[in-house]
């Protein structure tokens, strides 16, 4: 009875400290909620608890069938990353039966086949316990030793590793939960950021370098990469990633490889083991690529690129990463046909100048030099015959060639904002003046009262009224006297609301031949254009005009005082 008792005290004492290590090994794990961190400290706490060589956690792939180990410690380090097949391995026989087992004879054990590594080294016998998850099995908790006879695995073992590892599968589906979480909370923090840089964004290889780069850094993804479509061809755009030397401007076809079959069709395109999948295109390279994931870039109804992510580990892409590269992908298709658009309007607004240009040179600049070549040609003969008629012609030549420099100035100014910004507005107004005269021989007279500084916008304003005026006497006016009159500190008497603040008026006035403002349209005349640039800078426009008695077009722009 005393031995009885003795060996009921051991076994007693051994359970309670078997107990109390599996409550300080369950307390460990629980402390972390980071998965790298927590799967090693995992192996590390169960060989600690069966005081075993070695020990290994692998993670359940049922899209390819495998065990992968994820962590190992002591012996079998050197199995880290190596995966077996679920159908011919004590690990994967664990897993799919959702049962533990022990097997003390590796070396003769036929279901250890795979594990040649583990049989080839001194290591002979190794515990097995399913991660259990709610009834559902997502790896193996493995535990393994040097043969002894007496040291072998006994049933206690199996069970205080099958106790501690639904305490570590309970770990591990926090954390992952919590990776999860904090993975969702980085991808709205992406998309925010990409449609910070997509608000920005002028060109558009430099936009899908940084959005490729960005997606790359935040989810660790293998390899990102981004292509627009030139006609029947997908080419790259942007590759960033441990195979972007191999991918760099790679040109594939529509209906070819996953980006050409995406482009084409405009569907997703996941790929859980791209070994298995006809449509990848493996290049030389590229061999650590396992899956794939290609969304299109969609403008309305049409493909206009794709953007793909590649993983070293198989079925590495879940629904989440398909709904947020597609809405990066959007994004990205929006932020192109953005900048496509822009620069179209800007080439266009380039061609429009161009001809604008063209069109006033022949108009003004050219007629003028043409009919002063004329005079030139005939101011000799002219002079010899009548000296007096000489000297008439003298000074019309004088004033068509003092007109072309002020159409040439003008025109200048108009390829140059910056220096038209920079002249002061009286000047731009005698410009103006000379232009006009030389071109028609048209009397400008400019007076100007005070002196100030208005701002851009106003300065701009009123020398494109005061152009678009002029441009209207010299079209429609047949007028022989032109008065443009300048006063930065007066307001007209009939101006029906006498002026608070500092005021600045434009005049300009004109002898010819007037109109009846009842009968033109607002859009006639430039008139509709004087008044949306009056309107844009809080200025008051007047229009006074009546048949045979000339027109007066006033501005009135009232300056607060501060």
């Amino acid at each position: 009875m005393a031995v009885e008792n003795t060996r009921f005290y051991e076994e007693t004492r051994r359970k309670l400290a078997q107990l109390a290590a599996l409550q300080e090994t369950s307390r460990a794990v629980v402390s972390t909620l980071e998965l790298d961190a927590l799967l090693q400290l995992i192996v590390q706490q169960a060989t600690s608890l069966l005081h075993a060589e070695g020990g290994i956690l692998n993670l359940l792939d049922l899209a390819a069938r495998e065990d992968e180990v994820v962590a190992s410690t002591g012996s079998t380090e050197k199995f880290m990353g190596i995966r077996y097949s679920l159908e011919k391995s004590l690990s994967g026989w664990a897993s799919l039966h959702n049962q533990p087992v022990i097997s003390n004879q590796l070396r003769e054990d036929p279901r250890a086949a795979p594990y040649d590594g583990l049989i080839e080294t001194e290591l002979r016998n190794a515990a097995f316990a399913p991660l259990n998850v709610k009834g559902k099995v997502i790896g193996t908790l493995v535990v393994v030793d040097k043969y002894a006879g007496d040291q072998d695995f006994t049933q206690d073992d199996l069970d205080l590793l099958v106790a501690f590892a639904n305490q570590a599968a309970a770990a591990i589906e926090n954390a992952r939960l919590f990776r999860a979480e904090q993975r969702r909370a980085e991808q709205f923090r992406v998309i925010g950021v990409v449609g910070q840089q997509i608000a920005s964004a002028f060109d558009v290889d430099r936009l899908l370098k940084q959005m490729a780069h960005l997606i790359q850094e935040s989810f660790g993804y293998y390899h990102v990469g981004i292509g627009l479509v030139e006609g029947n061809e997908v080419v790259s755009k942007a590759e960033v990633g441990a195979d972007q030397d191999v991918y760099d401007s790679i040109r594939i076809k529509l209906g070819e490889g996953s980006w050409g079959w995406v482009a084409q069709r405009g569907e997703v395109h996941l790929s859980p083991d791209v070994r298995k999948d006809p449509h990848f295109y493996i290049a030389p390279g590229t061999d650590l690529v396992r899956s794939h994931l290609c969304v299109p870039l969609k403008s309305k109804d049409a493909v206009i690129g794709v953007l793909s992510t590649a993983s070293s580990r198989c079925n590495a892409f879940d629904e989440s990463d398909v709904i947020v590269l597609q809405s990066l992908a959007n994004m990205a298709a929006a932020a192109v046909e953005n900048i496509r658009h822009s620069e179209r309007a800007q080439r266009l607004a380039v061609l429009e100048e161009r001809s604008r240009l063209a069109r006033e040179l022949h108009d003004a600049v050219t007629q003028t030099i043409f009919s002063a070549s004329l005079l030139a040609e005939a101011l000799p003969e002219i002079w010899e015959n009548n000296p007096q008629e000489g000297r008439r012609v003298t000074q019309e030549l004088r004033g068509l060639s003092r007109g072309a420099l002020a159409e040439m100035r003008t025109l200048l100014l108009e390829l140059r904002p910056s220096a038209l910004a920079e002249t002061r507005l009286e000047d731009l107004l005698r410009q103006l003046g000379e232009a006009a005269s030389g071109r028609e021989g048209i009397s400008v007279n400019v007076a100007v009262e005070g002196q100030g500084t208005l701002p851009p916008e106003v300065h701009s304003a009123f020398y494109r009224i005061a152009q678009e005026a002029l441009n209207n006497v010299v079209k429609h006016a047949r007028a022989s006297q032109v008065t443009i009159r300048l006063c930065f500190t007066c307001a007209e008497k009939e101006n029906p609301k006498p002026p608070t603040a500092r005021s600045v008026l434009l005049v300009i006035r004109d002898d010819g031949c007037g109109f009846d403002l009842a009968r033109v349209l607002p859009d006639r005349l430039g008139l509709g254009i004087m008044q949306e640039r009056a309107r844009a800078i809080g200025a008051t426009l007047t229009i006074d005009s009546h048949p045979g008695d000339g027109t007066q077009v006033s501005v009135l722009y009232e300056q607060d005082a501060a």
